[in-house]
């Protein structure tokens, strides 16, 4: 889930350099439209979030495979399916973002906070369980730990069902495997992130073909 965020950011990178350096003037007289022009920063960003998440989901599944981890392929596919919807919400997020930046080393450093700060929003680095009680309830609020549920859920769906019921709840509600587990219905996760899809990238296409000139 942080790969589809943080590859996406990456890709963003060309925008700013190109706004920094004025190349950008170069597409103007081009007879394509400004709006055409910087839709392709966006679409360009999205494609290389969804390849390069699709390349290290794959990667992480094939070592799961490979040391007898218990993996579906129904379930392998719907975590895949989320992921693909989360690099389409947070590319157009990261978009808005960078739309607002105007030097490579603003955008440096952007790329080392969001790294870091993702893993945490998304209860990698720290699990549930170990957040104090506040803390947990904000970030499982937030899109990032539910987006990161969704992945979860089918991805461990094998493991957990071959645990006794009470150790299987304890779990999953320990290191908020599921949607519910935060307390939120997978629909309300879905629409959250279709969503953050669609705004954040009509208000970041309007702001990169404002902001350059």
């Amino acid at each position: 889930m942080i790969a589809s965020a943080t590859t996406g950011l990456a890709a963003l990178r060309q925008f700013v350099d190109d706004k920094e350096t004025n190349r950008w003037r170069d597409f103007l007289v081009t007879p394509l439209p400004r709006w055409a022009i910087t839709g392709g920063y966006l679409l360009a960003a999205a494609i290389v979030s969804a390849i390069m998440t699709t390349v290290v989901y794959a990667l992480g599944t094939a070592y799961c495979l490979g040391t007898g981890t218990p993996l579906a392929w129904g379930d392998v596919a719907a975590g895949w399916g989320w992921l693909m919807l989360c690099c389409l919400g947070f590319t157009g997020l990261m978009g808005l973002t960078v739309s607002l930046l105007n030097t490579g080393a603003a955008f440096s450093g952007l790329s080392v906070i969001v790294g870091v700060t993702f893993g945490f929003l998304a209860e990698t680095y720290v699990s549930h369980s170990a957040l104090p009680s506040g803390v947990a309830r904000v970030l499982g609020f937030l899109p990032f730990a539910q987006a990161s549920a969704l992945v979860r859920a089918p991805y461990t769906a094998q493991s957990m069902a071959a645990l006794p019921d009470q150790a299987r709840q304890a779990t999953t509600s320990a290191l908020g495997l599921t949607p519910a587990s935060l307390g939120i219905a997978v629909w309300v996760v879905a629409a959250a992130l279709a969503g953050l899809a669609v705004v954040s990238s009509l208000l970041a296409w309007r702001v990169m073909a404002r902001a350059v000139h």
